[in-house]
């Protein structure tokens, strides 16, 4: 009798290919792992962070697999702290020394310096969870810039709507936030420029006020020559004109002020009421004036030359000696 065994039939054996490499594919990965393990190095919990980030940066499957968000929360200890430094005087397979700067641990991780303190800086404005989901949602440094320049407020509501993970409300309410936000820097531009013109135009007429009482004081301070057509004036003469270019100065000054005070309200309020109460005050001392004028039955005319003219004899009518003060 046969062995069952014996009558089997050979399992033909599978034939083992080799999968040959193109030469130096692994030139880069090897000299990039060569110069990164030669600068793990110290035995400190600070060393410890530093030699670790160094070592997922190895490999590229490994730096895949890492968290952006958990890597850049190392990157950001690490320049607070400033661990980089302690990379000074390391020696690089080629020769030369490491001087132990932050651009120069980017650039050993394969970074830019100008991209990781980007991707810092968002991790700063939106935090781990946020940043992590818009990055998973494909937003842009261009779209992140502009969320960062939203009002804290705007920019609360949209980190907790990132963290929902809903891509479609996210983009609908950023669009919709960046648009008002938008609307409302107009709004203060304009604003601003609003009341700059104003300022402005307020310097003008204090400055106009100023010119105008600078004149008024050098007409006041030159000597008075008296005409001797007109004779000596009495005591009560000269006290009667005092008087008079007093209340004839005092009465200008108020109205000059009422007119600042009326031209402000009506430049600068949006009350319609308010400007109205403004015109109606100004209006009310032009007609009283006038009342005066017509219930003394005084004559008087008014013409474009005699605007903003001080009288001659107002200028001497506090300084013209009277015959009673001569000695």
């Amino acid at each position: 009798m046969k062995d069952p065994a014996m009558s089997r039939t050979p399992t033909p054996r599978s034939e083992t290919r080799l999968v040959e490499l193109a030469p130096g594919a692994l030139d880069a990965d090897r000299a990039a792992a060569d110069t990164l393990a030669a600068l793990q190095a110290g035995t400190s919990a600070e060393r410890d962070l530093l030699n670790q980030l160094l070592g997922q940066a190895q490999m590229a499957d490994a730096i895949a697999k890492f968290s952006r968000t958990v890597r850049l929360t190392k990157l950001a200890f690490v320049r607070e702290n400033k661990l980089y430094q302690q990379l000074a005087g390391k020696q690089m397979p080629n020769g030369s020394a490491l001087r132990g700067t932050w651009e120069e641990f980017c650039e050993l991780l394969g970074y830019s310096k100008d991209k990781v303190d980007l991707d810092l800086q968002n991790l700063q404005s939106f935090g781990e969870e946020a940043l992590e989901s818009m990055s998973r949602m494909g937003i842009g440094y261009r779209d992140m810039k502009q969320y960062r320049r939203l009002p804290e407020d705007a920019k609360t509501l949209l980190i907790e709507t990132a963290k929902t993970g809903d891509k479609a409300a996210f983009l609908d309410l950023a669009e919709e936030l960046v648009e008002r936000h938008a609307k409302q820097k107009a709004d203060l531009e304009a604003k601003l420029d609003d009341a700059t013109k104003t300022l402005q135009a307020k310097d003008a007429v204090l400055a106009q006020v100023s010119t105008d009482l600078n004149a008024a004081k050098e007409k006041l301070a030159r000597p008075w020559t008296p005409n001797p057509e007109l004779g000596t004036r009495s005591a009560t003469e000269d006290a009667a004109l005092e008087e008079l270019a007093k209340a004839a100065d005092a009465s200008a000054q108020s109205a000059r002020r009422l007119g600042v005070v009326v031209a402000d309200i009506c430049a600068n309020q949006t009350n319609q009421a308010l400007r109205t109460k403004a015109l109606q005050a100004l209006t009310y001392v032009v007609v009283t004036l006038r009342e005066v004028v017509i219930e003394h039955g005084l004559e008087v005319e008014v013409s474009d030359d005699a605007l903003g003219t001080r009288p001659a004899w107002m200028n001497a009518a506090w300084q013209q000696p009277s015959d009673d003060t001569t000695a």
